[in-house]
């Protein structure tokens, strides 16, 4: 038997192998963090990248959001400071994390300050590296450089958490163990650490927050249990798009690549989709937002009471029994006059004060929702979803969305009117914007919260932008066009679908011409688009606005009928270009 590498131990625990059977041991030694982790620090790089303005900000930029140039800006007290380092030290080296090795692991549990130790596994010639925290113990089992497995495991009573384990394990060996391209075949090169490094900070950043009287894991699973209760009700009242993209989300643990929580809020194409209900898998092909519940430090701004979220609640006791309630004006019980019926827990979860056992505080973690992907939301939008946020990285709408599109460059793209179409209309289009609308914004990334009953209120806003993002990005992503006319392209069918789901317009056989379309930011009333094109001699005119909950109003010309089909044509394929070539062949 070979001596087990002690690396990572503190000195109480040299000399023996810890084991575990059930549970995790409760309190094992930890490093500090080390500036030089992966042998290179940072540091040189942050101290040229501050500035005392945000990114992109201009002081009258900040005169527009209603602030004064110093306004918010004031310095941070040097603990925050420092804390700030730390998280953008970690972000620049998680850009380059490296391939999987059993040493890149090592690095990663050491600069997160977790015990490691290794021992011989249960087959001959397999080791195990088993990374050890306070609630969570994770066992690697390799042979050679290869590694065959990994294994999650958790302490603590809650039967919730237990059950999904295996899930979240499965998410964690998909990480580290390579997957055949074919029976047999591996790839010759080890995959990136990067997705493994992200779990693992979550369990880790779980983990720390946690102490004696308060464990994160169980809080996150309470959230889960009470918010799958609402999703199981709004799913058979109103119907799984409904319940995902208009109520409170669809909860489900460790599922596409994350460990944890996520709620989906809104799913591409929606409209089209609104048969297929069932459950969410991994080959699902339409694109989800969704957001992913964690917890974190709460920020100390030197005694400024800037944070406005109460702290970690650990409870399943979110919602009541009956789930929904008629609101107090709703006489008769309509389905749409109900609202959930929300509980408030007591703060329970008291820490002692050091050196003063007779007084008490609240923990310091909060809940934060993060993104999935990030958004960009105008300034406005975002601060009244989190009042205590300090701008940074304020930039235009556009630009945020489209940072390699310069403002006087067109795009392209193919469209055909069927299958069956030979020739297809290339659509030019241009980004119109004026100086005096611009759009000040933000790419957001996480809004924290304190009870579930928040994220509905999130859910209304970031649909809202998730939808806008959508359809200007079938005119100017990279994704779905070119900066150069194309030589060929592929045939999508969706006008084919929208004729089927809307019917009414002959889209088919019609000549294919060459269109100049220009898509104009609104941002007056709502956030709105208009889409202007030549159309029969004159110009197809129309003004989009994209409300809260992703609702959709159409202007065109006072022609109600036609308002009506473009709308619902739109929140079908959420595809400009798309609905303006089904309008202009139907009205031909």
């Amino acid at each position: 038997m070979t001596t087990p590498n002690l690396t990572g131990l503190t000195p109480k625990m040299a000399g023996q192998t810890p084991k575990m059977t059930g549970s995790t041991p409760s309190a094992l030694g930890s490093f500090g963090f080390s500036p030089a982790l992966l042998g290179q620090s940072p540091m040189a790089m942050l101290k040229h990248s501050r500035s005392p303005l945000p990114s992109g900000a201009s002081p009258g930029m900040l005169v527009r959001l209603g602030m004064t140039p110093g306004m918010g800006m004031q310095q941070l007290p040097p603990d925050e400071t420092k804390k700030r380092e730390l998280e953008e030290m970690l972000k620049l080296l998680a850009q380059r994390p490296g391939r999987i090795s059993i040493p890149a692991i090592e690095r990663l549990a050491k600069g997160m300050g977790l015990d490691f130790y290794k021992e011989d596994g249960d087959a001959p010639g397999v080791n195990r590296l088993s990374l050890a925290a306070k609630i969570f113990l994770l066992d690697i089992e390799y042979l050679g450089n290869t590694i065959i497995k990994a294994q999650l495991a958790l302490s603590g009573n809650d039967p919730q958490t237990f059950q999904s384990i295996d899930e979240a394990t499965k998410i964690l060996q998909s990480n580290l163990v390579p997957v055949a391209k074919s029976p047999g075949h591996y790839p010759l090169f080890s995959s990136s650490i990067g997705d493994f490094s992200e779990n693992l900070t979550r369990l880790y950043r779980t983990d720390k927050l946690s102490t004696d009287n308060l464990n994160c894991f169980t809080a996150i699973s309470g959230i889960y249990q009470s918010l799958e209760k609402i999703y199981h009700y709004e799913r058979e009242n109103m119907g799984e798009m409904a319940a995902l993209c208009f109520g409170n989300g669809r909860p489900q643990m460790h599922i596409r690549g994350k460990v944890g929580l996520s709620i989906d809020y809104w799913k591409e194409r929606r409209l089209l989709n609104a048969h297929g209900g069932g459950k969410n898998t991994e080959e699902e092909e339409e694109r989800l937002w969704r957001v992913l519940i964690e917890v974190e430090e709460t920020p100390n701004f030197g005694g400024i009471p800037m944070n406005h979220v109460t702290p970690v609640r650990s409870t399943n006791h979110w919602v009541s029994d009956e789930i929904k309630k008629h609101k107090e004006d709703n006489l008769f019980g309509d389905l749409e006059e109900l609202t959930t019926d929300w509980l408030e827990p007591p703060l329970e979860e008291l820490m002692e004060i050091p050196g003063d056992p007779t007084q008490s505080k609240p923990p310091s973690a909060r809940f934060v929702a993060r993104l999935d992907p990030p958004l960009v939301l105008p300034w406005p939008e975002e601060q009244a979803l989190n009042p205590s946020i300090i701008p940074t990285d304020i930039d235009s709408f556009e630009r945020l969305l489209f940072p390699s599109l310069s403002p006087k460059e067109s795009t392209y793209r193919e469209i055909y009117g069927s299958s069956e179409d030979a020739e297809a209309t290339i659509h030019n289009y241009h980004l119109e914007t004026l100086a005096l609308k611009t759009v000040s914004s933000r790419r957001v990334t996480e809004i924290p919260f304190s009870h579930p009953r928040d994220l509905l209120r999130f859910f209304h806003t970031l649909r809202q932008y998730a939808l806008l993002s959508t359809l200007l990005e079938s005119c100017f992503s990279p994704k779905h066009v070119s900066k150069t006319p194309p030589s060929d392209g592929q045939k999508p069918v969706v006008m084919d679908e929208l004729d089927l789901l809307l019917q009414g317009f002959d889209s088919s056989n019609t000549p294919a011409v060459g269109l100049p379309v220009t898509v104009s930011l609104e941002p007056e009333q709502g956030f709105g688009l208009r889409v202007v094109y030549p159309d029969q001699g004159g110009m197809g005119n129309w003004q989009v606005v994209v409300g809260k909950n992703g609702d959709l109003k159409v202007a065109a010309g006072g022609n109600g009928a036609m308002e009506d089909r473009i709308r619902k044509a739109l929140g079908a394929a959420e595809d400009v270009g798309l609905v303006v070539e089904w309008v202009r062949r139907g009205m031909q």
